[in-house]
């Protein structure tokens, strides 16, 4: 009796793309992408710079009914000249990321990262923060398939098994611990979770570890 042929399983998009497992960029590019990853027009984020520029400097009064009109063509040279260089910078960044990159232009950029779950210290009865880290990326060359490799990852995917360091922990005398019984260092991984999002670049921003406040 003939064996029925199997049907061979579809490959899925994720087992199609091609991963890459080194970030793209460095942190000076990803900071200089703030605009373009808040959504700001080049007017919006450019009166954002020059107020934050204008409010580092020392306060002056100024009395627009007796100031001189030298003064008046200097504050407005000056607006004017910094205005032009945030303009400037902003066509440098938006050409960066429209530029070829790996051979194709406008790639879409799907960025798989993993959350870690992190014990913070001992203060209000223990508390935890999470931190991000790089895992791999992949491109696209429409937001259509970059929205379906992110919807198909987060609904399919499959965390590894994790297993918190438990020898970290202070214990009994089965345990190999430079800490006490019952102390928890800051900082130790209790759970991984990995998701994939959209991005403009495939980097993930330095980090600071919070403290209590």
């Amino acid at each position: 009796m003939m064996q029925e042929k199997q049907d061979t399983p579809k490959p899925t998009l994720c087992e199609m793309k091609n991963w890459h497992f080194h970030q793209m960029g460095t942190q000076a590019d990803w900071r200089n992408m703030e605009p373009l990853r808040r959504g700001m027009t080049e007017d919006e984020w450019s009166e954002m710079k020059l107020d934050e520029y204008l409010c580092s400097k020392p306060h002056t009064t100024h009395n627009p009914s007796t100031d001189s009109q030298e003064l008046k063509a200097h504050d407005f040279q000056m607006w004017a000249e910094l205005k032009d260089m945030l303009f400037r910078q902003y066509e440098r960044m938006e050409f960066r990321r429209t530029s070829f990159v790996y051979g194709a232009p406008r790639l879409h950029y799907v960025m798989i990262t993993s959350s870690d779950e992190q014990y913070g210290g001992s203060e209000e009865g223990g508390w935890y923060y999470w931190s991000e880290s790089f895992v791999k990326w992949t491109s696209c060359a429409t937001r259509e398939e970059a929205d379906a490799l992110v919807l198909e990852y987060n609904t399919l995917k499959k965390n590894p098994p994790f297993t918190p360091c438990y020898d970290q922990l202070g214990g009994d005398d089965t345990v190999n611990s430079n800490y006490p019984e019952g102390y928890i260092p800051r900082g130790f991984t209790f759970s991984k979770n990995l998701s994939a999002r959209h991005t403009f670049l495939p980097f993930v921003e330095d980090q600071e570890t919070p403290y209590y406040e």
